[in-house]
């Protein structure tokens, strides 16, 4: 399973649930994956290749090399 190697962040789990409809018969299981990319970037000075999430990337967390 991908995991950001920067926020550790993974799949989240929970229930998906029908507006329409009652919430005893409408809940069904549901996983939210994080947008994990395989990306070059500088760990200590160093480039390599790390799984990074998009909000790390956006927010400046990592460097790319």
């Amino acid at each position: 399973m991908a995991k950001c190697s920067i926020c550790s962040k993974t799949a989240a789990f929970g229930k998906k649930t029908s507006y329409s409809h009652s919430h005893v018969t409408g809940r069904h299981r549901r996983v939210r994956k994080a947008n994990i990319q395989r990306m070059k970037i500088l760990i200590g000075g160093v480039a390599k290749h790390a799984y990074v999430c998009t909000g790390c990337l956006k927010s400046g967390r990592v460097v790319k090399a």
